[in-house]
């Protein structure tokens, strides 16, 4: 509540005026079918009536929920005809008769209709807080700003600024967001700073330790600076963690709600031989850069690893591409294949084979080793000789039989042309075939080009996953990856976790830090504030008491002159 009464405040002529910079209105008309306002930066806009009262604040619930029908809206020029407008350079106000009243501040109309400034990397804290206190940019526009692809060579870089950046606010204190129970000792102080690190080994992504960050405790800031450089980079690493296993879960719940697919709620990344494994990650050969699952519908969205036993030798390492820098390099340098790759993919992958079936194929083939007269040599099984028959499968073996097929562009673009969504996986890719029917060579080179660039070092990072790290990536963006390696007993365990809770609690946590930041801004102003009213008090009171001081002054002369005649 102390929010809209700082709005109130700050829109009246008493008010602390401007309080957080624009955007701010110059001028507002009324015309037939909607509103035309024009801001002080000389950007203008134009805001047909319907849509004002479609989505006005104040038809929504707090979450944000439509109170009306949209379709039973009358026309522009009808709810225009009996609007009255009210018109003030931080607000705009529709009275609408007998609908009621709605109110748009400045920032809200100019969100919604000025288009976003080019996205550019915000390495440091603070440009991400100048952007958070800035009305005119919404939520969306400061996480697409501080969203940036990165390259091989410039990861470290970027991510060594921003933690020299948190070191140095860490040092001399910050806008904190946290709850009462973030607060440490009898004394009610605010939790330490979070300081990301960086190293060779993490190949220059952010490392969080997991007893800085609360130890999966609901911290508010640990969650946002974890979540934002996930959201950042789409790649993070908490080191620290127990290397028991299901340790992932429970990381995993830190952050939202575990995805379940048929390899359970959490699957293990290990070497189980080529017969028995139904995916080339159980076996120990080396995987190219892939995202995982493109024909599930949807996509798990972010992906956890947790290292339990890393293989020795330096073996297994893994690899990390950043799909996003791949594609703009796609659509900078052959605009042709990337148009090629934003048209729809088939990914198909069969998994209708049990463990148990697989071991009585591997035993019947041992029989006919043994028994070849019996069965035709090495070729088939004769007619008359009755096969090894499977029993019945039970639930389980039921529900791990799956043919799972999808459509999906390689390369997914926003409406706005941003790429937002990556998926290239070599091994699940089905035939593709033009719109005709007949096989296109274009759409072969422009998928030879993309899963060549996801392989190459300049998009690449290697890291090398030590006991007890936890590897959090955006399966949307990010393709992994791992070399071969020999040591049987590298053990990983994984699980997913979908999109939609994780980043609702980065912008919930945003949101937060936007509020404490306002506040910090009106509280200091109000400060500066009353220092200058009681600089002018002050000052007042020493003009008062020096005229006061003259006049005595005056008087006494007076006297004096008065008793002299006597």
């Amino acid at each position: 509540m102390w929010l809209t009464r700082i709005c109130r405040q700050s829109s009246s002529p008493s008010g602390i005026r401007r309080l957080v910079p624009g955007p701010y209105m110059k001028a507002c008309t009324k015309l037939q079918d909607g509103v035309s306002v024009e801001w002080v930066s000389g950007e203008k806009a134009f805001f047909h009536y319907t849509w004002l009262y479609d989505n006005a604040p104040q038809n929504r619930t707090e979450n944000l929920q439509r109170l009306h029908e949209s379709w039973q809206l009358p026309s522009s020029s009808v709810l225009g005809s009996g609007a009255r407008l009210t018109f003030s350079e931080d607000y705009i106000q529709l009275h609408w008769g007998e609908r009621g009243l709605s109110t748009f501040p400045a920032s809200w109309l100019y969100q919604h209709v000025i288009p976003n400034s080019p996205p550019r990397s915000a390495a440091a804290t603070q440009s991400l807080d100048e952007m958070l206190t800035r009305n005119e940019k919404s939520l969306t526009d400061v996480l697409d700003s501080v969203r940036a692809p990165w390259r091989s060579g410039d990861l470290r870089v970027r991510n060594e600024a921003f933690a020299a950046a948190m070191q140095q606010l860490a040092e001399g204190g910050y806008a904190n967001i946290h709850d009462e129970a973030d607060q440490e000792g009898d004394g009610k102080k605010p939790p330490p700073a979070i300081v990301p690190s960086v190293s060779e080994h993490s190949g220059g992504i952010c490392v969080y330790d997991w007893d800085q960050i609360g130890g999966g405790t609901q911290r508010y800031d640990s969650q946002l600076w974890v979540l934002l450089s996930l959201w950042r980079d789409g790649v993070v690493m908490i080191r620290g963690l127990t290397h028991d296993t299901n340790t992932v879960l429970r990381a995993a719940e830190w952050f939202g709600y575990v995805r379940e697919t048929k390899y359970g709620r959490a699957f293990d990344v290990c070497t189980v031989g080529d017969t028995a494994a139904n995916n080339l990650a159980y076996t120990d050969r080396a995987l190219s850069c892939h995202t995982d699952n493109p024909y599930r519908e949807p996509i798990p969205g972010v992906q956890l690893l947790h290292c339990i036993q890393p293989a020795h030798n330096d073996e297994a390492v893994t690899l990390l591409s950043d799909g996003f820098a791949v594609a703009n390099d796609i659509r900078e340098r052959w605009p042709e294949d990337f148009n090629t790759l934003t048209q729809p993919w088939p990914f198909h992958y069969v998994d209708v084979t049990d463990p148990m079936e697989k071991r009585l194929k591997a035993l019947q083939e041992s029989i006919k080793q043994e028994r070849p007269d019996q069965f035709g040599g090495q070729d088939e099984v004769k007619k008359e000789e009755p096969l090894l028959v499977q029993s019945p499968p039970d639930a389980h073996t039921r529900f791990n039989e799956v043919d799972m097929y999808a459509e999906r562009p390689p390369i997914d673009v926003d409406r706005r042309g941003r790429v937002r969504r990556i998926v290239y996986n070599n091994r699940s890719a089905s035939p593709a075939k033009a719109a005709d029917g007949s096989t296109d060579e274009q759409q072969h080179v422009a998928w030879q080009r993309m899963g060549a660039m996801l392989n190459n070092d300049r998009y690449m990072v290697k890291v090398r996953l030590q006991q007890g790290d936890l590897l959090i990536f955006d399966n949307h963006r990010i393709a992994h990856g791992r070399t071969a390696y020999t040591d049987t007993n590298r053990l990983l365990q994984g699980c997913y976790i979908d999109h939609d809770h994780v980043m609702g609690r980065l912008r919930a946590l945003l949101s937060k830090r936007r509020t404490a930041l306002i506040y910090n801004a009106y509280s200091q102003a109000l400060l500066k504030q009353e220092l200058a009213a009681k600089e002018r008090r002050e000052e007042a009171i020493k003009r008062q008491t020096l005229k006061w001081k003259r006049e005595e002054a005056f008087w006494d002369e007076r006297d004096l002159v008065k008793e002299a005649k006597m």
